[in-house]
Order: C-alpha cells, then structure tokens, then sequence
C-alpha cells in the first residue's frame, strides 16, 4: 500500500530494486581486491553468485508472476517461506 500513496509505478519500484541491489554490491569488489585476503576471487564470486538472481528473479520473474497469481495465495506463500527462513535459520544459529 505505501507504493500506491506515494504514487510510484511498477516500472520504476523494479528499476529502483534492481538499483539498489547494484549499489549495495558494487563496492564489495574494490574491497575484496584491495585487501590481503588470498581467497578474494572466491568472494567477488558469491557476491555476483547472489547479485544476478536477484535482479533476474525481482525484475523479471516477479512482476510475471503477480500479474498472474491470486494475492491471497502470494501472501501465504510468503509467510510460509518467511517462516521456514526464520526456522533454517534458528537451526543454524543453535547447531
């Protein structure tokens, strides 16, 4: 709902995800580089690893599917997979 009062379009709430997820990833690289840690390439992988996906699957797939889904279904789906998030990851936390 706060996307409808201030008026922002699909497009551009897309655009800006995407944004956001690029600026937040675009200084790790510089960091990895420029430190002594041997395993550097490593890292800069498994930030672009978690970077595509995420603008792949928020700006494309996603809209494909809200267009399409029930929102009742969404919401479900979510709070289930938020919950077996917070399950993963308390298991982790107490192992």
């Amino acid at each position: 709902m706060a996307v409808r009062s201030l008026k922002i379009t699909a497009p551009i709430a897309l655009g800006l995800t995407a944004g956001l997820g690029y600026a937040a990833s675009c200084p790790l690289p510089y960091a990895f580089a420029t430190s002594a840690d041997p395993t550097v390439l490593g890292r800069v992988v498994n930030v672009v690893i978690f970077t595509v996906p995420e603008v792949i699957i928020g700006g494309q797939i996603g809209p494909f599917v809200q267009a399409r889904a029930n929102p009742d279904k969404v919401k479900a789906g979510i709070a289930i997979l938020f919950a077996l998030v917070g399950i993963l990851m308390l298991r982790t936390v107490v192992l």
